[in-house]
């Protein structure tokens, strides 16, 4: 069994302001129980401050390309597959390369190509220093980019998550206690985790609705698909680009062109190793607490984005 799960939906205090009396808060550092190897810790001050994803704007000031920011684990691979299998060969678009000073390369007449981005899932992290960028939409790329996002099913989020640490075809991806265990671990890390995290630390507490913040930034995103509708959104996304004023061949939307694209992101997952939208049930591995933990943690997300569901 949790314990018993304390929610707290009061905002963030520095040390020095107080609910009582003047006194000084003084932050508290995250619990030993958390710590420990093996123990399986209470659920602390599971809130989230309300944001929007989205941008002001339908379509960018100056629309030069196409952009898509991938965040890891919400089947991105396959996404991508979808936009480049749609934009590039005879699709009108080219490669463009992202900078940390926002954009590299730009179209300078209506008779050059338009450009196709991605901001690579690690870039901005430890490991993605040789990726361009710093994974972050900015307004800059708003202006420019018709911006593409996809999230997926908070919960369904965190069982990838697991099997891709543990592997797709080990034995502890399908462990039920250990999973908990590892939900319980990550919410306990996303509670304690700063204002203003680096990308490292908002990837490493493993919640969707912290990830969604750091790479998405201020709300930039033109059109948000979903892992669990990719492609019927993508299609949808695709169509609000072209009435930007995006360049769309309309034959590389038709089912047939996708389905290949998604088949191909299949096979070269399941080559490497890892599940492509086909691993075990979300519903079967969440244990009440936990699931509801989730629940509360992620609604926003899920509300604002039209989720319908944690898994």
């Amino acid at each position: 069994m949790l314990a018993a799960l304390a929610v707290c939906s009061a905002p963030r205090r520095t040390p020095r302001e107080s609910t009582r009396g003047g006194a000084a808060l003084e932050p508290q550092p995250a619990p030993s129980h958390a710590r420990r190897a093996g123990a399986r810790p209470s659920i602390h001050a599971l809130s989230m401050v309300s944001k929007a994803y989205m941008a002001g704007t339908d379509c960018p000031t100056h629309v030069q390309g196409a952009m898509y920011n991938h965040i890891s684990k919400t089947g991105g691979t396959s996404f991508w597959r979808l936009m480049q299998a749609t934009f590039f060969h005879g699709g009108g678009h080219v490669p463009g390369k992202d900078h940390d000073t926002g954009l590299v390369s730009v179209r300078t007449s209506p008779e050059q190509p338009m450009l196709l981005m991605e901001q690579d899932d690690l870039a901005g992290t430890f490991h993605g220093t040789r990726r361009p960028g710093k994974g972050v939409v900015t307004a800059e790329h708003a202006q420019n980019f018709f911006v593409f996002g996809l999230v997926r099913r908070p919960c369904d989020f965190m069982l990838s998550e697991w099997i891709q640490q543990n592997g797709f075809t080990s034995k502890a991806a399908s462990d039920k206690e250990l999973f908990n265990r590892f939900i319980v671990e990550s919410l306990n890390r996303s509670a304690y985790l700063s204002a203003t995290p680096t990308m490292d630390e908002a990837l490493d507490t493993k919640v969707l609705s912290d990830r969604v913040k750091a790479r998405y930034g201020g709300g930039h995103v033109h059109c948000m698909a979903s892992t669990h509708n990719m492609k019927e959104d993508f299609v949808s996304c695709a169509l609000k680009y072209k009435a930007c004023g995006g360049t769309v061949n309309s034959t590389h939307l038709e089912d047939s062109y996708l389905d290949a694209a998604i088949a191909a992101a299949t096979e070269a997952a399941h080559a490497h190793g890892r599940s492509a939208g086909d691993h075990i049930a979300c519903e079967s591995m969440y244990d009440d607490e936990t699931m509801k933990a989730v629940q509360e943690k992620e609604q926003d997300l899920i509300d604002q984005l039209k989720l319908g569901s944690c898994c």
